[in-house]
């Protein structure tokens, strides 16, 4: 009897043993399979800035570190982009990642069993294709667009903060907000509003952008001060203005270059226009009240495609009110919130940290010097 008795708790005993590896396994591969849905997101994410292979591995392997799994003797991360297997192997505009990791049999290893391996995989993929037109970086800023117009068929938005639409237009590829989603009587031509991860700012992978950023320009010494036109009829050349300018009545063109500005920009129903003109304002507020506001970036040089940066120092507040707005290139405002009111129509970039538009009329253009990639990122397969 007594040996039978000696089997019976060896068999009980190894089935305890059995049974604690396999919790202990059970929670280790749900652990592992949400750090890998994790940097499945995080690596198609990364899309929306490059498209280079490393860069969305980095992306991904990051946040699987971040996660507690790095590659080592026992856990390997593999990236793919497309997908190496499953559904989407021809989506390029899908990440998937796989994680395996060797586990030891701490209680059963008496039995003779070896170690463990837990592998598990991740696909996300990206609702749009489309270049980003517009981006409000706070994430705890309200955007706001008031019986406005944007039709961009070929670009999206993205709202790190929250978004109320009232009684809007809007047509755009995707729309894409972290925060929470108010809509008002809106109508949607194309996309509507879908739950995304929040995105950093997309300066650094804007040429001319960029180089503002890393490269401000001199602020002295002032080529003009206190710089005002009344009635007239001028000729700007680029350099730095102290005290800031105003326009009254004027007919003012802009030549093409560099305008730094430490003070307020005024526009009260004066005619501007110009061609290859970067308006670098480095202090004070920009408003363009009722008038004409012709103007273009450079399509080359160091300030490519940018039309105003306000640097992130900053906080003051521009304002487009009741003004013809014939424009195009990015606008920069990263600390402040951007108004347009009524009146303008304008074909940009805007990078603010939220957008207040109030009836005017947006047209967004899809190009080269806008970052493309997805907007919205959703889990696919896991």
């Amino acid at each position: 009897m007594l040996p039978l008795i000696a089997i019976l708790l060896a068999v009980l005993m190894g089935f305890a043993a059995l049974s604690v590896d396999v919790g202990y396994l059970r929670y280790q591969q749900q652990r592992q399979q949400s750090a890998t849905d994790s940097a499945a997101i995080a690596g198609a994410a990364e899309l929306t800035y490059s498209t280079a292979a490393a860069d969305v591995a980095s992306a991904a392997e990051a946040d699987a570190t971040t996660n507690g799994f790095t590659g080592s003797s026992t856990t390997t991360v593999t990236v793919s982009n497309p997908p190496a297997t499953g559904a989407h192997t021809s989506n390029t505009s899908a990440v998937q990642v796989v994680i395996s990791t060797t586990q030891p049999s701490d209680f059963s290893a008496v039995l003779g069993r070896g170690p463990n391996v837990v592998q598990t995989t991740a696909t996300a993929a990206a609702g749009s294709n489309g270049s980003g037109c517009i981006y409000a970086l706070g994430t705890t800023q309200t955007t706001t667009v008031n019986s406005g117009i944007i039709n961009a068929p070929t670009c999206g938005m993205v709202i790190d903060g929250n978004v109320t639409f009232n009684s809007s237009n809007i047509t755009m590829s995707s729309i894409g907000v972290a925060g929470s989603i108010t809509a008002n009587s809106p109508t949607y031509g194309d996309a509507t509003p879908m739950k995304s991860i929040a995105v950093s700012d997309p300066c650094p992978s804007l040429v001319g952008c960029a180089y503002l950023k890393d490269d401000p320009p001199a602020t002295s010494p002032c080529k003009f001060t206190n710089y005002t036109a009344n009635s007239a009829t001028i000729t700007l050349v680029p350099g730095v203005y102290c005290g800031g300018v105003t326009f009254n009545s004027s007919h003012v063109t802009m030549s093409p270059g560099l305008y730094v500005i430490s003070g307020a920009f005024t526009n009260n129903s004066s005619t501007i226009t110009g061609s290859g003109v970067t308006i670098y304002q480095n202090s004070g507020r920009m408003t363009l009240n009722s008038g004409t506001f012709t103007v273009t970036a450079p399509t080359s040089g160091n300030t490519k495609g940018v039309l105003v940066y306000q640097p992130p120092s900053n906080t003051n507040v521009p304002t487009f009110n009741s003004a013809t707005a014939s424009i195009s290139g990015i606008l920069y405002f990263p600390s402040v919130n951007f108004t347009l009111n009524s009146g303008s129509n304008i074909s940009v970039m805007i990078i603010a940290l939220s957008l207040t538009m109030n009836s005017g009329d947006f047209s967004m253009p899809d190009g080269p010097d806008f970052p493309g990639g997805p907007l919205n990122v959703q889990m696919v397969d896991n």
